[in-house]
């Protein structure tokens, strides 16, 4: 397990390192001066080289490269041109509200789609559950944006149940631990359900074709020739080893989350990474940008290996095949 875990590590951290360096070239290599952005029309050409010569522009790429990468080695991202704050202060107040998004959408789509799944499986053919196929495929082709407009425009515009964006702007301090509880639920309440909508009908799937096969087993076979209970044989019996599949589905889960989270936080103007990654590219915002990046894949890449190392542990096959 050891060999496997540090083999594992030793792919993450090359997997990060390369997609750092392929969009830190692919950024500094488009077309484009984002000084630009801060330089007027008196701007005098003196006072533009100045500016390049302190965010370090005027340098070849290849050094800029080095002295980035040693940058973030020490924990030092930059400042931002457009706001001119360090970009971890930025990264700071992004992250969290990022993770609170994705994370209750995580929850949500992981629970109903075990409930779903388990119902699916229960039911066995019956027109409900097609109908239900039929419908969460549907769900899981729509697009997040129109999706998160069309909510907006129900419960927003014509309803008026929900808030059609942002953040609460109540403090916890200014009142009572009920009414900012409840302003948080109304403002996560639409973001969450888009993000976490599309992500239960794989799980459901998931885990009823996994079920399926399973009560096919030779131990099921078994099970029910001894004369156990369908409740004892599917809860007990086939249940934990049908839901192995599901391990891959968590790893695979955080790369799909972080993907939608730029769209829904676009349209709701939720202000975490995705919104800022888009507000810094519109801008040209190269620290930033590049800071974003950095972040997300290393929740990709830590997902996907935290997944990994519990499939492993689950199934010891994995660790002697790899």
């Amino acid at each position: 397990m050891t060999v496997y875990l540090l083999r594992r590590l030793f792919t993450s951290l090359l997997l990060v390192w390369g997609v750092l360096t392929v969009t830190f070239f692919m950024v500094h290599l488009t077309p484009g001066d984002p000084i630009d952005l801060l330089s007027g029309p008196e701007t005098s050409a003196e006072d533009l080289e100045r500016l390049r010569a302190a965010y370090g522009l005027d340098r070849p790429v290849a050094v800029r490269y080095v002295d980035w990468m040693g940058g973030v080695l020490r924990g030092d991202l930059g400042i931002s041109i457009v706001s001119q704050r360090p970009v971890l202060d930025v990264l700071l107040e992004a992250v969290p509200r990022t993770l609170q998004l994705t994370v209750s959408a995580f929850v949500l789509h992981f629970a109903v789609g075990i409930a779903l799944g388990l119902w699916w499986t229960r039911r066995g053919a019956r027109w409900s559950t097609r109908a239900s196929d039929v419908g969460t495929l549907v769900l899981y082709s729509l697009p997040t944006f129109w999706l998160g407009l069309m909510l907006q425009l129900l419960l927003s515009y014509h309803l008026r149940w929900l808030p059609s964006g942002g953040t609460p702007s109540v403090a916890l301090d200014e009142v009572g631990f009920l009414t900012w509880f409840v302003e948080n639920v109304r403002h996560l309440a639409m973001p969450v359900f888009v993000l976490g909508l599309a992500g239960t009908a794989s799980v459901a799937r998931v885990l009823r074709n996994s079920l399926l096969l399973t009560l096919q087993e030779d131990f099921v076979r078994t099970a029910r020739a001894k004369g156990l209970p369908p409740r004892v044989i599917f809860g007990k019996h086939a249940l934990r080893p049908a839901s192995v599949a599901l391990v891959s589905l968590v790893g695979l889960g955080i790369p799909f989350l972080l993907s939608g989270a730029v769209a829904t936080e676009v349209v709701f103007g939720w202000p975490g990474m995705g919104r800022v990654t888009v507000e810094a590219l519109m801008a040209r915002d190269t620290p930033v940008v590049l800071a974003t990046t950095a972040v997300s894949a290393v929740l990709v890449v830590l997902g996907n290996l935290l997944a990994d190392l519990a499939y492993a542990w689950v199934d010891p096959r994995i660790r002697t095949q790899t």
